[in-house]
C-alpha cells in the first residue's frame, strides 16, 4: 500500500494549488506510519521523496460548514 500511495505526496501540482487526498486510515498509516485518529481527522502533510513531514491536523470538529 505504501509504495502505491507514496508517490501521489511529492508529485507536482500547479502553481498557487494544494493536492486533497481522501481516503481511509489504513493508506496514510502506510505512508506516514500514524494511525489518524479520531475518525474524520485532517492532516496537511509535506512531501519530498520518501520524507513525509506531518505540518498539523485538523480535528472533525474544525472542519467548517460551507
Amino acid at each position: 500500500m505504501r509504495a502505491r500511495v507514496l508517490p501521489l505526496l511529492p508529485a507536482a501540482v500547479p502553481a498557487g494549488t494544494n493536492r486533497v487526498i481522501v481516503g481511509h486510515d489504513d493508506p496514510f498509516a502506510a505512508v506516514t506510519g500514524i494511525y489518524p485518529e479520531p475518525q474524520g481527522v485532517g492532516h496537511v502533510l509535506r512531501a519530498a521523496g520518501d520524507d513525509i513531514e506531518i505540518l498539523g491536523a485538523i480535528s472533525p470538529e474544525g472542519w467548517q460548514p460551507d
